[in-house]
């Protein structure tokens, strides 16, 4: 089994369950639950949050899956990252769906250009039949910013691997400040030498 395929498990796992992925889609952060919030939460809202796990999970498969485009064994790769989600349990039928099913999907984000790519988000949430407009509306710009996120996970692994460790990490707003500083006037070793 190809090493790289559990790595891209987890990463898949650990970016769908940041509360970043939920944001980006108009959430403070990742929806809780349980027992006591199933009973309070609606059904379709439910439904929703549920679709929404499978699809983060289909799409951050794929994008990590692209990255890996020039490889020769990457049918082999993939056929490892399934393997992984299937498990040994058999417990991902009933959460996801059927493999097949699931595999289907990936192969569709696979081949979908940035359009298409939120076509299908927007699809699959079914997010123009939801009863609540404030959250159809959230959905939707989320779903239209989605392939960004997935070109850059493409991207960070066609470059540094799977392994996110390895990736650049993004940049602070304090950072940015003292690039754009730098950038203008030079640095701080260079104005302090400057006479006045």
């Amino acid at each position: 089994m190809d090493p790289r395929a559990r790595v891209i498990v987890e990463n898949c796992f650990n970016t769908m369950m940041s509360h970043a992925s939920w944001q980006a889609f108009g959430f403070k952060r990742r929806p809780q639950r349980g027992m006591f919030v199933d009973l309070i939460k609606p059904a379709w809202r439910k439904s929703v949050e549920t679709t929404m796990i499978r699809e983060m999970l289909v799409a951050f498969t794929a994008a990590h899956l692209r990255g890996y485009a020039g490889d020769t064994n990457r049918a082999g790769l993939a056929a490892d990252v399934f393997a992984f989600y299937v498990g040994d349990d058999g417990r991902f039928e009933p959460t996801f769906g059927p493999i097949a099913e699931f595999q289907s999907d990936v192969a569709q984000y696979m081949n979908a250009t940035g359009s298409e790519c939120s076509d299908l988000v927007i699809a699959h949430l079914g997010i123009l039949k939801l009863p609540d407009r404030r959250t159809a509306r959230r959905l939707m710009w989320g779903a239209c910013l989605f392939p960004e996120r997935l070109s850059t996970i493409t991207l960070l692994v066609s470059l540094y691997g799977s392994d996110m460790s390895n990736w650049p990490r993004p940049k602070s707003d304090a950072e940015w400040l003292e690039d754009a500083t730098v950038s203008l006037y030079g640095a701080a070793s260079d104005r302090a030498a400057r006479p006045a």
